[in-house]
């Protein structure tokens, strides 16, 4: 964390400074954007691949498949659908095995040559470019087998993948931010994401369903590769040219190494062992059982999260009958207020004084309704309750990261967000292997079923950050009663300082006589 904004600051130049902080954001926005956009696009078209190719069922059955309710179309739809979950499950693992591993070394890497932070940044986005190049050439040899489509994971997941882009932002901010404004960056960054998000998976449904902007395609998935692609080009031109706030100096001995002798110096075997050591290091008070609790905790919402994210297309079309088009209209339009909240609420309850803990509690509770909602209410209006109510979820995330922040060292930060990283793509693999396991095997008789084990399982994360907000009270308490002096104690050093700065006669005579009157067995001299 970087020392605070100067004192003598106004207001108006505080928050001009905070902004600055921000400026590589939109590299942030766009590559969230363009990855989230191929996500609906990549998923119908290996289920048009199937249903066409496959199963040689005619194009203008196969489009309209979700919306048929005969017994032979759910069927279908069911085979389909679990196809598309078997493939998900090896896109995920391709994509993020490969991209954990690269993450496990970031932490050496950063702390050693922190100057390499815009590098490692931008590697994400030329491994996204390549994998765009791949599905495009399955999107125009339609013919070939949906299962090439997990070619294009490969770039992606040895380049970093998500994993990388997200852990090195996190180590960017922690970095760069003061700490009391910690909440309020982690809430930006959120802001960004969930934006990205949004308009990737509006403007996926949209393009997907326009006529095919090139003859031959059953719908146009080469648009939406096409706007993809440019969204990442242009996020690359973005990230190159602006400068990073607050990166730390890299020592002068390491500065001048070449490439070549930086890559031999990171990757060796021997990191994986330095990079355990904020997870064994002692810790003053309780602070290393906060800290792996808190890992614990992220861990659990990224994976309710993300086996949400893997399984929410083919849940829309199953249960609520949805095709790409009213998906990505309906999710982005209940999600902008979710997105604005996560920005909004986090400073204002920072300006009410509310702690950490407590807004990762509110967090916590709404992923628990969000989740609740979902699996017991498997309609249109379940959808729109869910996610009225899972609007704050976004809290429990950047608390979580707030608090890690906090307890760490800055010299921990890259290391200690490695970890959360990597943690994170390994529970990505599992929520998505569990999460479309459990949905194909329970699709036809209760689809909600996944959900309902994932309100459970947010409980843990919920009670981790009650725990932590009654001893945060508790503590505050005992401070406040350390500071508490009794009013006569008060009185009497106040006595003593007058006679001992003025020598007053009258004063000593006080003096005396309130030590007579309030320590009767105490000799006076």
């Amino acid at each position: 964390m970087t020392q605070d904004f100067a004192k003598d600051l106004t207001g108006g130049q505080v928050f001009i400074s905070f902004l600055k902080l921000t400026k590589l954001d939109p590299y942030l926005f766009l590559q969230v954007f363009a990855i989230v956009m191929q996500g609906v696009t990549i998923t119908q078209l290996a289920e048009d691949k199937m249903c066409i190719n496959q199963l040689h069922f005619p194009k203008e059955y196969c489009l309209t498949l979700t919306s048929n309710h005969s017994e032979n179309a759910e069927t279908t739809s069911t085979s389909i659908l679990v196809h598309a979950n078997s493939l998900k499950n090896w896109q995920t693992a391709i994509d993020t095995i490969p991209s954990s591993i690269v993450a496990l070394f970031l932490s050496y890497w950063l702390e050693k040559y922190p100057h390499y932070l815009k590098a490692i940044m931008l590697l994400p986005n030329l491994g996204a470019i390549l994998s765009i190049l791949i599905l495009l050439s399955n999107a125009f040899l339609f013919k070939v087998s949906s299962w090439a489509i997990l070619l294009a994971s490969v770039p992606s997941g040895f380049s970093g993948s998500i994993t990388l882009l997200t852990s090195s932002f996190y180590t960017y901010v922690s970095w760069s931010t003061p700490t009391r404004f910690l909440v309020m960056r982690f809430a930006m960054l959120e802001l960004f994401i969930s934006t990205g998000s949004l308009c990737g998976t509006y403007l996926s449904g949209k393009v997907l369903t326009m006529k095919p902007w090139i003859h031959g395609q059953p719908e146009n998935y080469l648009g939406v590769l096409f706007v993809s692609l440019a969204l990442l080009v242009t996020a690359f031109i973005w990230g190159f040219f602006v400068t990073l706030e607050g990166v730390p100096d890299t020592a002068e001995h390491l500065a001048c190494r070449s490439h070549r002798e930086v890559v031999k110096d990171v990757f060796q075997l021997s990191r994986f062992k330095e990079l355990a050591e904020p997870l064994t290091v002692k810790r003053s008070g309780r602070d290393k059982t906060k800290l792996i609790m808190a890992i614990i905790s992220g861990l659990i919402i990224w994976s309710i999260i993300g086996g949400d994210y893997t399984i929410s297309f083919q849940f829309s079309q199953k249960v609520y009958g949805w095709s790409a088009e009213k998906y990505s209209t309906l999710s982005t339009y209940f999600n902008i207020l979710p997105a604005l909240l996560s920005v909004i609420v986090p400073q204002l309850l920072k300006c009410m004084s509310v702690r950490d803990s407590a807004v990762g509690l509110i967090g916590a509770l709404s992923v628990i309704s969000m989740s609740g909602i979902k699996g017991i209410v498997t309609n249109d209006v379940g959808f729109a309750l869910a996610n009225s109510f899972g609007g704050l979820g976004s809290l429990a995330s950047i608390a979580n990261r707030a608090l890690v922040s906090q307890i760490v060292d800055p010299e921990e930060t890259a290391k200690i967000f490695a970890i959360i990283s990597s943690a994170n793509s390994y529970a990505s693999i599992a929520a998505a292997y569990i999460y479309t396991h459990v949905y194909s095997a329970t699709m036809d008789f209760h689809p909600g079923l996944i959900y309902n084990i994932a309100a459970l399982l947010a409980l843990i994360p919920a009670i981790n950050f009650l725990v932590n907000d009654i001893a945060a009270v508790i503590r505050k308490r005992e401070e406040r009663k350390q500071k508490q002096v009794d009013p006569l104690d008060q009185l009497a050093n106040f006595l003593v300082s007058l006679t001992i700065q003025k020598h007053n006669e009258n004063s000593f005579y006080i003096w005396r006589y309130f030590k007579e009157i309030s320590c009767p067995l105490m000799p006076v001299n």
